[in-house]
């Protein structure tokens, strides 16, 4: 068996495991990060690289279900574990097929609340991807590609987005300062870059980005990027490799921006953070117990993948596949698809993040580079 028939198989099992799973409403999370659209997705990108529409009337009866099951329970607004994470899911299922019980009025109506839902969260200073406004934002980059018109409601929440992040590089007044990709000011340059891109206007956003990248570059540490840093000490915080915390992630959003700004001073700083980062070796050294994205050696991969994107480099190259060797031989071992916590614990879980959802996306996207699902669920 070859390398991409290993590949392949675990793909088959996991599908296996979750056509013949019973699509259960009974637990309250619809997200698709961590929670029951995960399965849908990873069916419909299965049906989208071998080319049929075989769990086309599962996809449709389990939107129902999660229909009836919105309308009535109180779910959070969080794109985590609430309603956002579902309408990721969903907008990114109709993107691909027909979803029988969605139209354009329930997208309509959608919109609507993303656009109040977005004004609520900056109104709180509330910016984070999983529990304020980025992953909101996110999501309506999404709808934008399908009606352009509701850019000019975007535009007054990016500037009021701006404003925020201007407040924290200029002050410096938050104890805490985050440089993550999922909880950060990394999260913030990759929406910033991909709605100046979207929106045909990135040279009005160019000065903002390069001063953004050039504050996060100016806290680096011997050529390593700090998660965090606490502003009244001055003392960073450094994670091993993660694609959601620490210099990995921190790359990625830099190396992205740099290329769409064409600013060659922040594509060489980053560079140097990737020097160090990509002959980082062994899995336990990095708190890497199992092969999934969040906190496991696939999300390390999948982001190197990326980064090769950006850099031609054989550093990177080398260690995008190291990665996926190493968390093919977590698979073959007693972990197989579930999440190991710092703890040892051991689980099968749902969702994208720590779930085996999550391990199959991220196998199919090694496999077929044209499946971007999984990049939009990360807000990579």
């Amino acid at each position: 068996m070859n390398y991409k028939q290993k590949i392949e198989s675990h793909i088959n099992i996991i599908k296996d495991k979750l056509f013949h799973q019973e699509y259960n409403t009974k637990v309250s999370n619809s997200s698709v990060l961590s929670g029951r659209l995960s399965r849908l997705i990873f069916l419909s990108s299965l049906d989208a690289y071998y080319s049929n529409e075989e769990h086309k009337d599962y996809i449709n009866n389990a939107i129902k279900k999660e229909i009836e099951f919105i309308n009535d329970n109180a779910i959070s607004q969080f794109s985590i574990d609430g309603l956002a994470g579902f309408v990721h899911g969903v907008i990114l299922l109709s993107n691909r097929t027909e979803i029988k019980n969605i139209d354009q009025d329930f997208f309509k109506e959608i919109d609507e609340h993303l656009i109040t839902l977005s004004k609520f969260y900056l109104d709180r200073n509330n910016i984070d991807p999983f529990h304020g406004f980025i992953g909101i934002g996110h999501i309506i980059l999404l709808r934008i590609k399908k009606d352009p018109h509701l850019l000019e409601s975007t535009e007054p929440l990016v500037a009021q987005l701006l404003s925020i992040v201007n407040d924290i590089i200029d002050n410096e007044k938050k104890d805490e300062i985050d440089f993550s990709l999922a909880h950060g000011l990394s999260a913030v340059l990759r929406f910033i870059t991909e709605y100046g891109i979207s929106s045909s206007q990135i040279e009005k956003y160019k000065d903002f980005i390069s001063k953004l990248c050039f504050f996060i570059l100016s806290h680096k540490k011997q050529n390593r990027m700090p998660d965090r840093i606490n502003t009244e000490e001055g003392e960073p915080t450094f994670a091993p490799l993660r694609w959601c915390h620490g210099d990995l992630g921190i790359c990625y959003a830099l190396g992205k921006a740099a290329k769409a700004i064409d600013d060659d001073e922040i594509y060489t700083q980053t560079a140097l953070v990737l020097d160090v980062i990509t002959v980082f070796r062994e899995p336990e050294d990095q708190e890497l117990y199992s092969a999934t994205i969040c906190h496991g050696t696939l999300g390390v991969a999948h982001v190197f993948s990326k980064i090769c994107t950006i850099y031609n480099s054989s550093n990177v190259l080398t260690a995008t596949n190291y990665w996926y060797a190493e968390s093919l031989k977590l698979l073959n071992s007693d972990v197989a698809y579930n999440y190991v916590d710092n703890d040892k614990n051991k689980a099968e879980l749902t969702g994208t993040l720590n779930g085996i959802e999550g391990v199959g996306l991220g196998l199919l996207a090694h496999i077929n580079d044209g499946d971007e699902c999984l990049d939009s669920i990360l807000q990579l």
